[in-house]
C-alpha cells in the first residue's frame, strides 16, 4: 500500500510495521505475551497526540476482518497508560467482492466494536475505486487525529 500517504491530511504522519507491544501494558507475561510480542501493526497514523492504528488487508471477508478485529482487541484491552485514550483502531480493506460487507459491519459492532473504523476502498465486484469511500476515509483520518 505504497499510495497510503497520499491519501493522507498533510499533519498526518505515517509509520509501517510497528511492533504492537508499543502500545501495550508491559505486564503481559507467558505465552500471551510471547505471542503478543511477535505480532506488528501494519500503519500507525499520528496526530496532534492521536494516534490510529491500521490493520491492512486486501480483501474483506470474514476471516481478514475477524483477524484484525482480533488484533485491535487486543489493544483495547491491554493498551498501555499512554495509548489508552488516545488510540483508534481501524482495518483498512481494498476489494469486497462480493462479502457482506453490511453484515460484517454489524458484526464487529455486535462484539462490542474492537474495530472504531473500517474502511473499504474498493467497489466490487468489479475492483474499482469507490471515490466516496476515499474521501469518507480522509474526512475520518482527519476529524479523529488533527
Amino acid at each position: 500500500m505504497e499510495s497510503l500517504h497520499y491519501l493522507l491530511p498533510p499533519k498526518v504522519k505515517l509509520r509501517k510495521e510497528i511492533p504492537l507491544e508499543d502500545f501495550l501494558c508491559s505486564d503481559i507475561n507467558g505465552a500471551v505475551g510471547a505471542l503478543l510480542k511477535s505480532k506488528r501493526v501494519d500503519f500507525v497514523l499520528e496526530g496532534e497526540g492521536k494516534c490510529l492504528l491500521v490493520e491492512f488487508k486486501t480483501n474483506i471477508n470474514f476471516n481478514n476482518l475477524s483477524a484484525a478485529m482480533t488484533e485491535m482487541a487486543v489493544v483495547k484491552k491491554f493498551a498501555n497508560a499512554r495509548f489508552a485514550n488516545s488510540t483508534f483502531t481501524s482495518s483498512l480493506h481494498l476489494f469486497p467482492y462480493r462479502a457482506n460487507v453490511k453484515g460484517l459491519r454489524e458484526l464487529n459492532i455486535c462484539l462490542g466494536s474492537p474495530l472504531d473504523f473500517i474502511w473499504v476502498l474498493c467497489e466490487g465486484p468489479q475492483l474499482k475505486f469507490d471515490i466516496q469511500a476515499i474521501k469518507e476515509f480522509r474526512s475520518q483520518v482527519d476529524r479523529c487525529l488533527v
